[in-house]
C-alpha cells in the first residue's frame, strides 16, 4: 500500500504539475474521511478498555444560593479525561453538570445553584458520559455480559435526574453524540459504585495524514483515483478545458472499480470472521463423549 508521500507524488505526476502537493494532500484526506465514514472496513473495527469511574461521595460539601462554586471538606474531587460529570446535592432531584474541578476540595458548576444554601451536606458525583477516543461508532459495550443498547430517551424516561447509581456492572449504554474532537460519546447507566472495566467494540474514525510516511486507512488505490477525479473536476472548473472533464470521468471509473474490489475483499474478510466467531465452544464433557468439532 502506498504511503501518503507516495500517493502525493503519484497524483502530482498524473496532474502534470497543475496542482501543489498541499492540494493533493487535502484531496487525499478528504477522500479518506469519506471512505472511512461510508463503509465498515474490517481493519477499522477494534475494541477499547473503558475504566468506568466510581461514584464519588467522600466528605461533605457547601454551596451558596446563586453561586456556582462548590467547596468540600474531606473530599477528593476528580474528573477522568474525556468524560462528563454531574453533581447531586443532598436529596436534590437534579443532576448538575460540572464545568470544571479546581482541586480536590473545589469545583465549579456549569450554572449557579438555585436551591437553598447548603453547609456540610451530602452529595455524590457521577460520571455517566465517556468519550471513546478515536471512535466514530460503537457497536457493543460489555462487562461479563453485553450491556443492553438503549437510547438516551429511554434513560431520560427511566431516570431523568440520573439518581440510580451502583450498577455493578451497569445494565445499559446509550450513544451520547460526539465531543468537540469528533469522538463518539456513550452514556453508561447505572454508573458503577466502584471502578469497573468495560470492553467497548466499535469503529475507528478517519485519521488525518500529515507525514510522508503515514499510511492510509483504506486501500491507497481507492484514495488516489478518488482524489484524482476530484482534482480533475477542480481543474475543469478553473481552466474551462474539457480535456480535464474527460480525465475526471476516466479516473472516476477507475475509482469505482477499485472501490468495488476493495469492498468485496473486505466483505470476504468479515464473512470469514463471522464464521470463525460462530464456532461452537464445547466443554470437556461434550468432547469426551462426542465427535470433535467438524468445522474446518
Amino acid at each position: 500500500m502506498a504511503s501518503y508521500g507516495q500517493m502525493q507524488a503519484d497524483l502530482a505526476l498524473l496532474a502534470m504539475g497543475q496542482l501543489l502537493n498541499t492540494d493533493f494532500g487535502a484531496l487525499l484526506n478528504q477522500a479518506q474521511r469519506e471512505e472511512v465514514e461510508a463503509w465498515p472496513w474490517s481493519f477499522l473495527l477494534t475494541n477499547y478498555v473503558l475504566n468506568a469511574v466510581a461514584v464519588q461521595t467522600a466528605g461533605t460539601i457547601s454551596v451558596s444560593t446563586g453561586s456556582a462554586i462548590v467547596t468540600g471538606v474531606g473530599t477528593s474531587f476528580t474528573q477522568q479525561a474525556n468524560t462528563q460529570i454531574f453533581l447531586h446535592i443532598g436529596s436534590s432531584q437534579v443532576a448538575l453538570p460540572i464545568a470544571s474541578i479546581q482541586s480536590g476540595t473545589q469545583l465549579t458548576l456549569s450554572s449557579a445553584w438555585t436551591g437553598a444554601a447548603v453547609s456540610g451536606g451530602s452529595y455524590n458525583i457521577i460520571t455517566p458520559v465517556y468519550s471513546i477516543v478515536g471512535f466514530i461508532e460503537v457497536y457493543t459495550v460489555k462487562q461479563i455480559v453485553e450491556l443492553t443498547n438503549v437510547s438516551r430517551e429511554y434513560i431520560n424516561a427511566t431516570d431523568p435526574a440520573r439518581l440510580a447509581v451502583g450498577g455493578n456492572p451497569s445494565v445499559a449504554w446509550a450513544p451520547a453524540g460526539f465531543d468537540s474532537a469528533g469522538n463518539i460519546q456513550i452514556e453508561i447507566w447505572e454508573p458503577p459504585s466502584s471502578v469497573l472495566p468495560y470492553i467497548v467494540e466499535g469503529k475507528l474514525g478517519p485519521a488525518t495524514m500529515v507525514n510522508d510516511s503515514d499510511q492510509p486507512q483504506v486501500p491507497s488505490a481507492v484514495l488516489e483515483y478518488k482524489a484524482m477525479y476530484k482534482a480533475c473536476d477542480a481543474l475543469t472548473a478553473n481552466s474551462g478545458d474539457a480535456r480535464w472533464a474527460t480525465l475526471s470521468d476516466k479516473y472516476e471509473r477507475k475509482y469505482l472499480t477499485e472501490l468495488e474490489k476493495a469492498q468485496t475483499a473486505d466483505q470476504q474478510r468479515q464473512n470469514q470472521r463471522r464464521i470463525f466467531n460462530k464456532r461452537p465452544s464445547y466443554g470437556l464433557d461434550v468432547i469426551s463423549d462426542h465427535d470433535l468439532d467438524p468445522i474446518r
